[in-house]
């Protein structure tokens, strides 16, 4: 009776797909196993002119490319937006409320870290450190709020996946003094037409600086071009 291999060991390797990774059970194959993983590098980019500091209300958004887990690559951005008092709700929806924005790529060593996740929260921490407080931090990504909420131990607790991100965050916001230099707000994302043009004032250009915001770290993920 042949024996099955365990999940860790690897087979024989095919000419033209490499090492084929076996599961216990199901015996499938591990699409994740035909590729060499490279490690992310963090890289930045910045958008706009002026001083290159955040400050204000900043949308942050993580993006992820890609179906198969542990090879979707992972892009984060910033973005601070301009004030309903600097930007008037009449010419909002037909320009970019933006103040001035930063992206890049997420700094992953693991497969298992290349999640959009861990996108959101890093977008949260370079926002924070590149940033000017007092302000706001607003997402879509309701997993960086709840973070908020329950705080320091439940985030950093062995259970949280992505607990040396949040020490990051954590870390950041000690440095202005306390998390009540920060507060912290949900924006809803993929609004239609229609309801978009329901808003007025700083919801409207909210949901104009996460747009901007996801524009430019699905662009960030994109630069991972060995995967697509």
């Amino acid at each position: 009776m042949a024996t099955v291999p365990w999940p860790h060991q690897l087979g024989a390797a095919s000419a033209d797909c490499g090492p084929i990774m076996l599961w216990t059970r199901a015996l499938t194959q591990d699409p994740a196993a035909r590729y060499t993983f490279q490690a992310d590098s963090d890289t930045t980019e910045w958008h706009g002119s002026g001083d290159r500091i955040l400050e204000g209300t900043i949308t942050v958004d993580g993006s992820r490319i890609g179906s198969i887990v542990g090879l979707g690559a992972t892009g984060w951005a910033a973005v601070a937006i301009l004030s309903a008092a600097e930007c008037s709700e009449e010419g909002a929806s037909q320009q970019r409320p933006v103040r001035i924005a930063i992206s890049g790529t997420v700094p992953n060593e693991l497969p298992v870290q290349r999640t959009s996740g861990r996108a959101y929260l890093w977008a949260a921490y370079q926002a924070l450190r590149h940033a000017m407080a007092p302000g706001k931090i607003v997402t879509d990504y309701e997993g960086l709020l709840e973070g908020i909420r329950r705080g320091r131990a439940w985030t950093l607790r062995a259970a949280s996946a992505h607990a040396d991100v949040w020490r990051l965050i954590w870390g950041k916001l000690d440095d202005f003094g306390g998390e009540e230099a920060w507060s912290f707000g949900k924006v809803k994302a993929h609004l239609s037409s229609e309801a978009r043009g329901k808003l007025r004032g700083e919801p409207l250009l909210e949901v104009l600086g996460n747009e901007e915001a996801d524009r430019l770290a699905k662009a960030q993920a994109r630069t991972h071009v060995w995967l697509l």
